[in-house]
């Protein structure tokens, strides 16, 4: 039977088979073209791109009654996300009317009698390309086929299928395979189109996972996407990913003890009745498969759980990947074509067992938000209150995001006190608790520490209000809410002639400011500590910009443009003498200039990471930013930079000569930024004067005495730091700290990493609380090991320095005010 195995499992074809191979027994309609057809070649002979996905999915669209194109939006790299309906052509002439007869749905109310939103999405990481090649033959066979089955899917659903949710990356991906492809291609695990560079077709454009993104929103994709699914709120999202070469196919319900306490047991229900039809489905074809044994559903920032936050029923499914055209495997050779058949089965079943279940699906959909004013009129805590931390256009953010999940933000109707703080009306927020999304405001604002299995497969927390460093409290009142909120215009105050101009730096948006304004050739000064001139309070760490220190021509006219173009008001001093603290031309006065800086990245480099950093210094912070390649760093010239940022650990690019060289170009007058795992190659090549934390004396704190060895997992998690926030408290007077205008910050700490002690009076500018843990999961033996330990480090070397920060501080984009440490460090001395 053994031997039998490999030919029930993978296709007898070495290349693809053409499409009506893929579909035996059926008939379609002649007028539709076939993939073949238009692109010239069978679904897994190659891997497609983008464009060609789109060039067959636009002709199968062509003159169809069945299928209808929607444009949501443009990625970062300005590929047009499209979506396509397609359901029978009855409901598409109505497809406007059903879909805002749903909505009613999240006020509770069922409509059995339409057609199920379903939702397929494909290949959200692009390098897990399966999913993607497949979904032209699940178009094609909704568009084409015969089948009653396919009529009974047309008539009672409305397919949203979108058909690549990381179109930068799969096209990435896709042109990288495609070089690798021969003529014959071998199935060796060593193959050069397994090992991908920066950044892998996993991530988009910055090197970000957007599959993580669902509930940050920190990119475009992801915006464009959720913009559209709350105009749907579909009921069932099929969400099609690859794993690991040796592995089968996976599809949920995943480990039971995982899934987010807010979801609802009926979800987890239906998840298994809709499993049935897809094992169904593998059954008759012979392939491998399992369930709940792997992946969770607790994190409802991905895109499967995210479904299930929004009252729908999220799908996941992980296809073993070859990586090419074929990978050798256990269960025999793993064909291309072969994961593009599993996911085509996984959809085709998924949607006959939505059919099956279309009255449960619309009943769950409505309790689900029906439950959510029960569950609310229960809660004690009736709304949360956001106070503004003196940057306005970081509470804006904070509460676009919100908003964007559909989620009532209001102003603060009345003053009130709660928690030992002030909320003033018009100025702070208030998120009701009674509310269709209660359940995601509970999630986005939750901050557990214990839970039943502290096991997790990504963060155990993700509290927004951290995220942004927004002051928050829940409250009891219910009576606090006003007008909804909308994104308050600056006052910008007219730029006139004056003896110098000031902006203040804890604004999030004046470092874009300070980079165009250093562009234009303007001179900016860092105030050294506060006064109070002509009216203006400035804090140290402010900029000044006097007029008569031989600026540039138009100087006038270039401040007014670059403060209407940012947003941020320029606000004019009549005098150089302050009526209290420095006087303008004080000697604590620091001249900012245009930093050379430069991010390490490349396959070696943590590609997260590093997109993070990226993302923040170019978007938000407005600083060009040289991307240098790891492989190549011995032969590059570093005296052209003036920073230098590695955000991880690079042990392969790092050798012991390149530290060597790093550290004479910091000892020249360098500053060396480090970021997480970075830290201990530093310390190791006498970059940074600290120790670590001894780590087998941390380890040594979770003994296995008395474990067998089926706890070897829960013993790893319990000893892991992923993904929880914590607390650091900030040394206000250090320079790198201006502009955080708080005493502490927290941040998202996702390794282990610890210093113990640090050399140097006055280098230490965070350390973390004493009680550091604010929110996920954290071993007590860990959190004793962190507490009041360093957080951040910045040392001088020679003529150089070098700054060090232990966490993340950039971490998926959504740490706005950590990263304005990526900032400091670019402009700051200290």
């Amino acid at each position: 039977m053994k031997a039998l195995l490999p030919l029930l499992l993978l296709p007898l074809a070495a290349q693809a088979q053409p499409t009506a191979d893929y579909f035996p027994g059926e008939t379609f309609d002649a007028a539709r073209p076939t993939p073949e057809s238009v692109l010239g070649f069978g679904i897994g002979d190659w891997h497609l791109r983008f464009d060609q996905q789109q060039q067959y999915l636009g002709a199968l669209a062509q003159g169809s009654d069945r299928i209808k194109l929607i444009s949501i939006g443009r990625t970062t790299e300005l590929r047009e996300q499209k979506l396509l309906a397609i359901s029978s052509p009855a409901n598409l002439a109505r497809l406007e009317q059903i879909r805002k007869q749903h909505l009613e749905v999240l006020g509770g109310k069922a409509h059995p009698e339409l057609p199920t939103i379903v939702w397929l999405g494909y290949s959200i990481h692009g390098d897990e390309p399966s999913g993607a090649n497949a979904a032209p033959l699940v178009a094609y066979w909704l568009a084409a086929s015969d089948s009653e089955a396919v009529k009974a899917i047309l008539d009672n659903c409305i397919v949203l299928m979108d058909p690549a949710l990381n179109p930068d990356g799969l096209d990435r991906y896709a042109n990288f395979a495609n070089n690798m492809q021969s003529r014959h291609n071998s199935d060796s695990l060593a193959h050069r189109s397994r090992w991908q560079g920066f950044p892998a077709g996993r991530l988009n454009h910055y090197g970000f996972d957007l599959n993580r993104d669902w509930l940050l929103l920190s990119q475009p994709a992801s915006r464009n996407r959720v913009r559209f699914w709350q105009s749907w709120m579909p009921a069932v999202f099929g969400d099609f990913h690859e794993m690991e070469t040796d592995g089968t196919f996976f599809f949920q319900p995943g480990i039971p003890s995982r899934v987010n306490p807010l979801t609802p047991k009926e979800n987890q229900a239906i998840t298994k009745e809709l499993a049935k039809a897809v094992a169904k489905g593998l059954d008759k074809q012979g392939r491998l498969y399992f369930t709940g044994e792997s992946f969770d559903d607790f994190y409802w920032g991905k895109a499967s759980s995210y479904a299930d936050a929004q009252g729908a029923v999220g799908i996941l499914y992980e296809q073993a990947r070859p990586r090419g055209q074929k990978a050798a495997t256990p269960f025999g050779e793993l064909s291309f074509a072969f994961s593009i058949e599993n996911q085509l089965t996984a959809s085709r079943r998924l949607l006959a067992g939505v059919v099956q279940d279309k009255q449960r699906l619309a009943s769950y959909q409505a309790a689900f938000f029906k439950d959510a004013r029960k569950l609310a009129d229960d809660d004690r805590t009736k709304g949360i209150l956001l106070k503004n931390p003196g940057d306005q256009a970081r509470l804006d953010d904070l509460a676009r995001v919100l908003t964007s999940h559909g989620i009532e933000v209001q102003l603060l109707a009345k003053d009130t006190k709660e928690g030992g703080q002030a909320f003033k009306a018009g100025s702070d927020l208030y998120v009701p608790l009674d509310q269709p999304q209660y359940r995601l405001v509970k999630s986005v604002f939750g901050t557990d520490t214990q839970f039943k299995d502290d096991s997790f497969y990504d963060v155990s927390a993700w509290n927004l209000a951290y995220a942004y460093n927004v002051p928050f409290q829940p409250s009891r009142n219910a009576d606090l809410g006003g007008e909804p909120w909308h994104p308050l215009l600056p006052k910008l105050p007219p730029v006139e002639p004056a003896y110098a101009w000031a902006f203040h730096w804890n604004d999030s948006r004046a470092p874009a400011l300070l980079a165009d304004l250093l562009r234009a050739g303007i001179k900016v000064f860092r105030t050294g500590s506060e006064s109070d001139n002509s009216g203006v309070e400035l804090a140290a760490g402010d900029m000044l910009i006097p007029a008569g220190t031989q600026q540039p021509a138009y100087l006038l006219a270039t401040l007014a443009r670059l403060s209407q173009a940012h947003g941020v008001p320029l606000l004019g001093l009549d005098s150089g003498l302050s009526q209290s603290g420095a006087d303008l031309g004080s000697p604590g006065l620091q001249r900012i200039h245009q930093p050379r800086a430069a991010l390490l990245v490349g396959r070696d480099i943590g590609a997260t990471k590093a997109g993070g950093v990226w993302q923040s210094l170019d978007v938000q912070a407005g600083v060009a930013l040289t991307l240098l390649e790891d492989s190549v760093l011995a032969k590059l010239d570093l005296d052209e930079f003036s920073h230098l940022i590695i955000p991880s650990a690079a042990p392969l690019a790092l050798d012991a000569a390149q530290s060597q060289r790093i550290r004479a170009w910091v000892e020249r007058g360098g500053r060396l930024i480090l970021m997480a795992d970075a830290v201990p190659w530093a310390i190791d090549n006498g970059l940074l004067a600290a120790t670590l934390v001894d780590d087998k004396a941390r380890l040594a704190r979770f003994p296995t005495e008395g474990l067998g060895y089926g706890d070897q997992g829960r013993h790893r998690a319990q000893t892991l730091i992923a993904g929880t926030q914590v607390l650091a408290d900030l040394d206000v007077s250090h320079p790198l700290n201006a502009g955080l205008g708080s005493a502490t910050l927290p941040l998202m700490r996702d390794q282990a990493v610890m210093l113990d002690k640090v050399e140097g009076d006055f280098s230490v500018l965070a350390r973390y609380d004493a009680k550091p843990l604010l929110a996920g999961f954290m071993a007590k033996a860990n959190q004793d090991f962190l507490a009041g330990t360093p957080a951040t480090v910045a040392q001088h070397l020679g003529r150089g320095s070098v700054v060090a920060f232990l966490d993340d501080v950039s971490f998926r984009g959504v740490q706005r005010d950590s990263e304005r440490w990526l900032s400091n460090a670019l402009y700051l001395d200290f």
